[in-house]
């Protein structure tokens, strides 16, 4: 076995043990996708159906990531998913700044394992989370921003445009905005 594997499974058993916060759930996800993948999608939490599944944005707005990044000729599955929460939120309850803490660090180990070039963050929490605390997303959705040897972009959660179906075509535009970076900047 590679190290890199070794250490998935490590940082595995290690979430399905954790119960260092208040949303600590049975229902969890650590990722999908693309462990050496160039670009890496991060959501707020995995849905319960996500968690069922095995997968990040398996149902609806799984279908609606995927769409989009078929439009621009990314394979879903060469992309890794990931969340800021690895448990499934209950009843859609926000997560508060010390769950958040707790789950972060798992996050940034899964970041040093993975090493994306490209990192694409859905909605407010997690925009202001990882690129930066005063991030606004009717303002800055689809800005390209140098954090380290990766680039980062926040754009609603795919979840969002069901209550706002304007939102669905400003992630067509932030989306359209990946599939002409990846363009530009190939692979290094």
């Amino acid at each position: 076995m590679d190290d890199k594997f070794d250490r998935f499974v490590t940082l595995k058993e290690e979430m399905t043990a954790c119960r260092g916060c208040s949303k600590s759930s049975p229902h969890r996800l650590l990722d999908s996708g693309d462990r050496s993948a160039r670009i890496m999608i991060i959501s707020t939490a995995p849905t319960e159906e996500e968690v069922k599944k095995g997968e990040f944005f398996g149902g609806e707005r799984g279908r609606f990531v995927d769409g989009l990044l078929k439009l621009q000729n990314i394979a879903p599955e060469s992309v890794y998913k990931t969340a800021l929460l690895n448990c499934a939120l209950p009843g859609g309850k926000a997560p508060t700044a010390a769950d958040t803490d707790v789950c972060i660090r798992c996050l940034r180990r899964q970041f040093r394992l993975v090493s994306p070039e490209i990192v694409i963050c859905l909605g407010k929490l997690v925009c202001q989370k990882l690129i930066r605390p005063d991030f606004f997303l009717k303002r800055d959705h689809g800005k390209w921003e140098r954090k380290g040897d990766a680039m980062f972009m926040g754009t609603f959660d795919p979840g969002a445009f069901r209550y706002d179906k304007s939102l669905a075509d400003l992630m067509l535009s932030d989306f359209c905005s990946l599939g002409e970076y990846i363009k530009t900047y190939p692979p290094v």
